[in-house]
Formats: structure tokens, C-alpha cells, sequence
């Protein structure tokens, strides 16, 4: 995982947009053993994807319950932190029935098989039939060339209608009427039986089935604070930026412990940006629960992290602006390295000793 390099500015835009859903999968689900997006794809035939569909909720249901198993488990170490949700969306796009059936957008003007309604017209009838029976109540009435006979009295009032505006441009082409409907409907089968629109229809399935959201939620009360607040949850991509990066830089940290990723860790200032109520309960107990396992090298300006997560080895950086070197290093609990985090950190003696006094009474308390 750590393969990866993530920039603060990175991992909110993550955060912000719909990449937590690649971003997430990519960190969990990737090489799990999960029933494929890809499904009804190979169908070779409107009845075989007509029998698809009526599976397709048995589908959904176990792609949902597998994945549940697999962040409910991650889940259940982050109680009271955060936690990934996951949810299905029921979203059908619609079909493109004009370039589906006609090819060429230019002609969809001319009429249809000389009648006096035009390409576009049989379009939109086609759409209107889907929007109101769905793509199952419209795959199985174009399997059984049984569309509702209202559809073809609206192509017949099209057709009055058409003629009534434009007569000299309907004047040579046939009216709609009773006797030569069933011509129409022979004549829009034809063309639908002789279309690309078995495609069309498993390209709007494919984009159904992949209608599903991986997110992360934070609890923005997980913070220091004299209160004692309930856990709220909210959605990563509604927080402050300081909230944000702390969800991430969370995430990524639990996720690599649960997952035993081991490798050696290094974290550039990961205090920049960061809501300060939430780095000694956040960031400094995932560097104090990680340690053990492996090796973290933290560059940071952030006291609390030097002074909290129990660092091994403090080690002091200089520089002239073209070349940098180690002032000093050593235990954390050694004096003359106390005094470099004091002046180096807390802004010299004088200033920290200020900041001891005004905090006194809050601590004594």
C-alpha cells in the first residue's frame, strides 16, 4: 500500500469527490473474491437478457453482502474513529434510441417508413414506453411485440398532429390510421430486431450495477474536549479541510495495521493542515499502536507528536538554505533534546514557560 505517495492536497481531493469510491475499493476489495461488476455482459441474446434481469437483485444482494462482510470486519477496530459505508444506488440510465436505431442524428427529422411522423417520433415513443414500464416490463414487451396499443394511438395523434402544422411537408406520406397500425408496429419491430439495441440495453445495465458508492465517515466528536460527546458520524466529504486529512491519514494508517502491512512508513509534516483537537487522539495513538510493528520517520514541527507517540529517537535538522544537516538526535526523555523541542517547537523558553502559566489553572483543575 505504501508503495503509493499521497500529498495533503491529494488525499482531500480524494476526500472531496467521487474518487473515494476507486480509492477505498482499490485499498479493500482489490483481488477479493467478490461477484464481478460485469454482470449480464455476455449475453448473446434479448431472452437471455431478459432472464439476466430477473436475477439481477439476487445479484446485487450478494455483491452488497460480501462487501458488508469485508468492511464490517475493519470496521469493528474503528468503533467511535470511523467507518466505511457502502451503499447500491437504484439509478437506471436511459437507452440512446435514436443513435441506437437510426445511426445518423441527421435524418432523425425524415419521416419513418413514409408515414407522417418522423424518426425522432418513434424515439421518444420508444423512451416513453421505457420511462413508464421500466427495462424489464420494456425488454418484455419488445421479446412478445406485445407494446400497449396506447403507444401507437399517440404515433397516430402525432401523425394528425404533424399534418395539421406542416401539411405541405406531410402531404406525400401515408397517415396513421387503424387499418395500417399494424403495419407501424410490423415496421418498428423490424427496426428494433435489426439494431444494435441488445448492446445499448447491457450498456445501461453494465453502468446500473456499477451504481455503488464506497465512503468513509468520521466521527468529528473523537476530538479532545472537556464534554462528553456522543459518537457522530458524518461523511468525509462534508468536514473541514483539517478534519479531512485527519479522516484520511487515519484511514491509511488503520487500514495498513488491519491489513498487517509492515513496511517502513514516512510521513511528511503530517500535522500541516490538520485540526489540532484531533492529532493526539487520532494521529499520535495510530503512531503509538504502529510502532512496534514497524518503522515511522516523521518529519514534523508538531509538539504534540514529538512529545506523545512515544518516539524512539528525536532527531534534530539544520540548514543554511543549500545544504542540511543533523544538529542532534537522542531519546525524546533526554534534557538537551527537551531543550531543542522546546526551541525549536514551542518557540524558546520564554514562550513556552508563558504558555505553561496560562494553561496552569485550566490543568489543575
Amino acid at each position: 500500500m505504501f508503495d503509493r505517495r499521497y500529498s495533503v492536497n491529494e488525499l482531500v481531493r480524494t476526500a472531496d469527490g467521487e474518487k473515494i469510491t476507486e480509492f477505498i475499493s482499490d485499498l479493500m476489495l482489490k483481488n477479493k473474491n467478490l461477484p464481478r461488476p460485469n454482470y449480464g455482459l455476455r449475453t448473446q441474446t434479448l431472452e437471455s437478457f431478459e432472464a439476466k434481469l430477473q436475477e439481477l437483485d439476487k445479484y446485487r444482494r450478494v455483491r452488497k453482502d460480501s462487501i458488508l462482510k469485508i468492511i464490517d470486519d475493519f470496521n469493528q477496530t474503528q468503533v467511535g474513529k470511523l467507518r466505511i459505508c457502502y451503499e447500491q444506488i437504484d439509478r437506471w440510465e436511459v437507452p440512446d434510441f435514436e443513435s441506437t436505431l437510426f445511426k445518423s442524428n441527421s435524418t432523425l427529422n425524415f419521416s419513418f417508413e413514409n408515414y407522417r411522423i418522423s424518426k425522432r417520433d418513434v424515439a421518444d415513443i420508444l423512451y416513453l414506453v421505457y420511462q413508464e414500464l421500466g427495462i424489464k416490463g420494456f425488454v418484455n414487451v419488445i421479446l412478445k411485440q406485445n407494446i400497449p396499443n396506447r403507444y401507437f394511438i399517440l404515433l397516430k395523434n402525432i401523425s394528425e398532429e404533424n399534418f395539421a402544422k406542416h401539411e405541405n411537408k406531410w402531404r406525400n406520406n401515408s397517415e396513421i390510421n387503424d387499418s395500417n397500425i399494424p403495419y407501424l408496429k410490423t415496421s418498428i419491430y423490424s427496426l428494433i430486431a435489426n439494431s444494435s439495441l441488445l448492446d445499448e440495453l447491457k450498456r445501461v445495465l453494465k453502468e446500473h450495477v456499477a451504481n455503488e458508492r464506497l465512503f468513509l465517515e468520521f466521527n468529528i466528536n473523537s476530538k479532545e474536549t472537556s464534554q462528553h460527546l456522543d459518537i457522530l458520524y458524518k461523511e468525509v466529504s462534508v468536514l473541514s479541510l483539517g478534519q479531512k486529512v485527519v479522516a484520511m491519514l487515519d484511514f491509511l494508517l488503520a487500514y495498513s495495521d488491519y491489513s498487517k502491512d509492515f513496511r517502513p512508513l514516512i510521513i511528511d509534516q503530517p500535522e500541516d493542515n490538520l485540526d489540532n483537537r484531533y492529532i493526539y487522539r487520532h494521529l499520535v495513538q495510530q503512531f503509538r499502536d504502529v510502532k512496534a510493528q514497524r518503522q515511522i520517520i516523521l518529519a514534523t514541527h508538531n509538539a504534540t507528536i514529538v512529545t506523545n507517540s512515544m518516539t524512539d529517537q528525536v532527531v534534530i535538522m539544520e540548514s543554511d538554505g543549500a545544504h542540511a544537516w543533523i544538529e542532534s538526535q537522542g531519546y525524546v526523555s533526554e534534557k538537551f533534546i527537551k531543550n531543542h523541542i522546546i526551541n525549536q517547537l514551542e518557540g524558546g523558553r520564554d514562550s513556552f514557560k508563558h504558555k505553561m502559566s496560562i494553561y496552569e489553572t485550566a490543568l489543575s483543575e
